[in-house]
């Protein structure tokens, strides 16, 4: 496993990556996830993301997509974030050893080197799952993780992607909590419009 010591550089875009103004105006949009992943592919060539926010002990799924069009990248995202699995998980060991300033952490793995079994078992190795790379970063009380893969039949993330990655992690991450904090937003305002109980004690006081 590698973790990439983060440069403090953000790309915001360039001829080499023209995807990142689609991803920015999706931003809080249900075309995030597949502006994201276009983004992501013209970056190191992921074929699956998954977009989780952690907070109190629980994480949530966000976003995911990938290039197969059969559901399995956000089926497999639930399972991960509702499962527990991400309890496991030593792509985010190294978030928690870290301050929450908000830095951006990368980890790089084979699935090999995941010693949970269940975890290995049944989110990665049925779907022929290769390597990951984790991004992550933490701030008060919460944190953002974003898991790339790459499977068997692409082969490994190229030493070229990873640091084409490395070189724009701030404004991917930046991405990704914007996106995640307008889509918890929303769902509070949503909830504070539905829910009696929330209406009355905004009502209250």
């Amino acid at each position: 496993m590698q973790i990439l010591e983060t440069e403090s550089i953000s790309i915001a875009g360039s001829s080499e990556r023209p995807n990142i103004g689609a991803s920015i105006a999706n931003i809080g949009c249900p075309g995030f996830s597949a502006a994201f992943l276009n983004y992501l592919r013209s970056i190191c060539d992921a074929d699956h993301f998954a977009l989780y926010y952690i907070d109190d002990a629980e994480m949530r799924d966000v976003a995911a997509g990938g290039v197969r069009l059969d559901g399995v990248a956000e089926t497999q995202a639930k399972t991960y974030a509702n499962g527990g699995f991400w309890r496991y998980d030593p792509g985010l060991d190294s978030l928690w050893e870290r301050e929450a300033d908000g830095r951006p952490v990368i980890v790089h793995m084979d699935i090999d080197e995941i010693c949970h079994d269940e975890l290995r078992e049944r989110i990665y190795r049925p779907f022929c799952v290769r390597e990951r790379v984790v991004l992550s970063a933490r701030r008060a009380g919460s944190a953002v993780s974003i898991s790339l893969i790459r499977t068997q039949k692409s082969g490994p993330f190229s030493a070229d992607g990873l640091m084409r990655l490395n070189n724009v992690v701030e404004a991917v991450m930046s991405m990704a909590i914007r996106h995640t904090d307008m889509i918890r937003c929303s769902a509070q305002t949503r909830l504070g419009l539905t829910s009696l109980p929330v209406i009355e004690a905004r009502l209250s006081s």
